[in-house]
């Protein structure tokens, strides 16, 4: 799909129809959702599609994938640099602190102790009854009393609490989640075992392991990250839980069958 696109502005460069500054432009307006003319060549940007025409030919490519191929095309002819928005991405992660021990919660030490049924607030301002925990956060003489959907502000980051279990005969416990920032660039292909790989489906380029695998569903399901864009993928299937029926695999950084 890329290939009409890259061909038109290539030759718009040997002809000297785009210069280097104005790749770094082109860049831009393709950022921000612009069209843009630079002598006899037109870039018509549409939500994801991009119109290309240079000399009486025309073609139409998808905007992220165009993009990705310009920056490479601009640093290999040492165009002045192209400064990205960096997107926000975040996860949620849990966070799950038994009785009478210290859990962490995004860097912050955190007590917990006397489970047990009791009034707790929820963030609306309704009190309700139900099972709680007392959290001590280290460092501060506070005490919280929590319970399903209350919450809890520790530097900046919003913990709700998911579940709490009183215990019988053993300690109960506390789960808790928050959304936090995550690491979202293109994944270096050292860090990744391509063991399991497949092709991203939003940019086509390639993703290999980076380690992470969950077996809730009762299934291995393996977490893939893409070499070319920030998107992470999960990978299951019948080739993946054959490797695990045979020998359930190490992860191997920089592992590359082919």
């Amino acid at each position: 799909m890329i290939r009409p696109a890259w061909d038109l502005v290539v030759t718009g460069v040997r002809a000297g129809m785009i210069c280097t500054n104005q790749l770094g432009e082109l860049l831009t307006c393709l950022r921000d959702n612009r069209g843009l003319t630079i002598r006899e060549i037109d870039f018509d940007v549409v939500g994801e599609r991009v119109d290309v025409s240079l000399l009486g030919s025309s073609c139409t490519t998808d905007r992220q994938e165009l993009s990705w191929c310009l920056q490479a095309l601009a640093q290999s002819v040492g165009a002045p640099p192209y400064e990205r928005q960096q997107a926000l991405y975040t996860r949620v992660v849990t966070e799950r602190i038994e009785e009478t021990t210290v859990g962490d919660l995004g860097g912050a030490q955190v007590g917990a102790a006397n489970a047990l049924d009791a009034d707790y607030r929820l963030p609306d301002g309704r009190t309700v009854r139900g099972p709680t925990m007392a959290l001590y956060p280290f460092g501060t003489d506070e005490k919280h009393r929590l319970g399903p959907g209350s919450q809890l502000t520790l530097d900046g980051v919003v913990w709700t609490v998911h579940a709490v279990e009183l215990g019988l005969a053993c300690n109960g416990w506390v789960e808790l989640q928050a959304e936090v920032s995550a690491d979202r660039s293109p994944a270096p292909p050292q860090t990744l075992d391509f063991l399991f790989e497949c092709r991203c489906q939003r940019c086509g380029g390639r993703t290999g392991w980076d380690g992470g695998v969950d077996h809730a569903s009762g299934r291995p399901v393996v977490s893939t990250r893409c070499i070319r864009c920030p998107e992470v993928e999960l990978l299951t299937g019948g080739a993946v839980e054959a490797v695990w029926a045979a020998s359930p695999p190490r992860f191997t950084v920089g592992r590359d069958p082919r």
